[in-house]
């Protein structure tokens, strides 16, 4: 409907640009990452902590192994294999050594040598425990730690080269883990997803698919309630709520405008139609001017004649003058029928015709005032398509608004000039006068109904209204403008009338 408001389909605003990502999307990557985020910490703590049990086993290994080694030593330095061997820890080893470091001394396998491969080299073990003799500590050589061993009294005796068998460290522990890592992660996943899809998901889901309808334009739209009761389903209800109130809005706003709009639609007609009836009043005095002044003379001449004594010539000029006189007021008359607004089609109209029409209504009113009005037509013949009577109403409006502001002016006397001339395929009309102008700040206002600047009583801020609705209604356009040496100019330009075919 006309005027009624209509639902902007921007967004505003502005509008996000860039790939779009569904909120459902958006969830189900936070929580898996929020599960891989939580088990990979989980797994790391516990590989540290299993690494620091590990150290602290191992230091506790080489701690038994020195003391175990060293209470085996005899003080004479001889080294008690039988109490060596019968050591129950061994089996938490998968290789040693126990060497006194001579070339042809004692060299013991406490775990037995089978197991060894062929790429097993004894001397590089030699050689790393007296590495480990010569610095005093540990040496890591083949997979294990060489190692000095000391008797009771602290004196070197020889070195000890062993391999635990956990040497892999936390391996595992992840290859155990990670069955158990993917099971919960995968079980966490769907269950928290399935929840937050159920109570949050769905509901938000379906106020937005609301919120787009109704930015289309289905204010009435509702979204389905769900059977939980929680912040969601209040905010689903408030909006359910929101959209009723607003369809009622906008429906009593409908009505409304359209009330509006017909109420504006018949004051324009009831202001139009009263500007006609001011403009017929404002010519009457003149017409009954242009009439009364024939008629008083061919009055005086009837008399004359009435009482004869008269000489043939004298009579034939009283006679021709009653004949000028009812030819003046018959042209006077005619004048005015071409005013008169008839229903018809568009014609082409030479607009010099009612210009002149127009200039001898305004006659007597000009002459009263002591204005001159003054025709240039430097387009003959050029015609446009209208109305002539309603031509020739705009142009009367033009001209009797160009009185009162010379009018306005205070002094006596003044000029009023109509051209005509042809602006390529256009005819423009212009209106002149050497009047007080119009303030800089009412020029937009001029073609608004009901504005005018004259005093109250004088005007009814109609008339430009009526010329710029005449000339809308033939595909025309008004300009106004005060002039810089003072006064006021209005252009009527209207396209050329094509009389070889349908018209412009």
């Amino acid at each position: 409907m006309p005027g009624s408001p209509k639902l902007s389909s921007e967004p505003a605003a502005s509008q996000r640009r860039g790939l779009r990502v569904s909120l459902e999307l958006r969830v189900l990557s936070l929580v898996a990452v929020i599960n891989l985020v939580v088990f990979g910490a989980g797994l790391w703590h516990l590989s540290t902590k299993f690494d620091e049990e590990r150290s602290r086993a191992q230091q506790e290994v080489v701690e038994r192994v020195l003391y175990t080694l060293k209470s085996s030593i005899s003080p004479t330095g001889e080294l008690r294999v039988a109490q060596i061997l019968s050591w129950p820890y061994w089996n938490v080893f998968t290789d040693a050594v126990i060497s006194d470091l001579n070339p042809h001394g004692v060299t013991l396998n406490p775990v037995g040598s089978a197991g060894r491969g062929i790429e097993f080299d004894s001397d590089l073990i030699q050689s790393e425990m007296r590495s480990a003799v010569n610095s005093g500590g540990d040496v890591l050589v083949a997979g294990g730690r060489a190692l000095a061993i000391a008797d009771a009294r602290g004196r070197t005796w020889g070195g000890v080269w062993f391999r635990v068998a956990d040497a892999e460290g936390a391996l595992p522990l992840w290859r155990g883990l990670l069955p158990w890592f993917f099971a919960s992660t995968l079980l966490l996943y769907g269950g928290t997803f399935g929840v937050l899809r159920r109570y949050v998901l769905q509901p938000v889901g379906a106020l937005a698919s609301a919120a787009q309808r109704v930015r289309g334009g289905d204010l009435g739209v509702e979204v389905d309630l769900p059977a939980h009761r929680d912040e969601l389903a209040d905010l689903m209800a408030n909006f359910n709520h929101m959209s009723r109130e607003v369809k009622d809005f906008h429906d009593h706003l409908e009505v409304q405008i359209d009330q509006a709009t017909r109420a504006a639609f018949e004051a324009e007609s009831a202001a139009l139609r009263q500007r006609r009836l001011a403009a017929m009043g404002e010519l009457a005095a003149g017409i009954a001017h242009e009439i009364n002044n024939p008629l008083g003379g061919m009055i005086n001449a009837v008399e004359t004649l009435d009482r004869g004594k008269l000489e043939p010539d004298q009579t034939r000029r009283y006679l021709q003058l009653v004949r000028g006189g009812l030819e003046r007021i018959q042209n006077t008359v005619a004048s005015l029928l071409r005013f008169t607004p008839r229903a018809s089609e568009r014609v082409a109209v030479d607009l010099a015709g009612p210009v002149a029409d127009a200039i001898e209504l305004m006659g007597h009113a000009a002459s009263r005032s002591g204005v001159e009005i003054r025709f240039e037509n430097h387009a003959p013949g050029v015609c446009v398509m209208g109305s002539t009577s309603e031509f020739g109403q705009a142009i009367l409006n033009l001209l009797s608004n160009a009185l009162h502001a010379i009018e306005d002016r205070g002094s006596s006397g003044g000029l009023v000039e109509v051209q005509l001339a042809r602006l390529g395929d256009e005819l423009r009309l212009r209106v002149l006068d050497d009047g007080c102008g119009v303030p800089a700040g009412e020029l937009e206002a001029m073609t608004d109904l009901f504005h005018t600047t004259k005093e109250v009583g004088r005007g009814t801020g109609l008339g430009l209204a009526l010329v710029l609705s005449v000339v809308n209604e033939y595909g025309g356009r008004v300009h106004f403008k005060n002039r810089p040496e003072g006064g006021f100019c209005v252009d009527m330009i209207l396209a050329v009338a094509d009389l070889d075919g349908a018209g412009s």
